[in-house]
């Protein structure tokens, strides 16, 4: 995605949210003037907010759960002994 194409689907993104959900879309039907993907972008996002999934509703990494003894420390360094031993 392009980022002007980005900024077309942020705008509208923020524009229908802003409205009533029973009149957005027919605010998504003039506003992407028959532009399907578009406004198929917009309401996905729509979507995702609606059900509480949205970006930072969720654990970036729930998986990556360490072991005390795995786990740096303050002062462990990462990679860089074999340049500054």
């Amino acid at each position: 995605m392009t980022p002007a194409r980005w900024r077309q689907v942020e705008e509208l993104y923020h524009a229908a949210s802003q409205r009533d959900p029973v009149k957005r879309d027919a605010f998504l039907s003039e506003a992407c003037e028959g532009d399907e993907e578009l406004k198929g972008e917009v309401e996905s996002l729509l979507r995702q907010e609606a059900s509480g999934e949205g970006l930072l509703s969720w654990d970036a990494a729930p998986d990556l759960v360490c072991e005390p003894s795995a786990c740096l420390k303050p002062g462990d360094t990462l990679g860089l002994t074999a340049l500054f031993p």
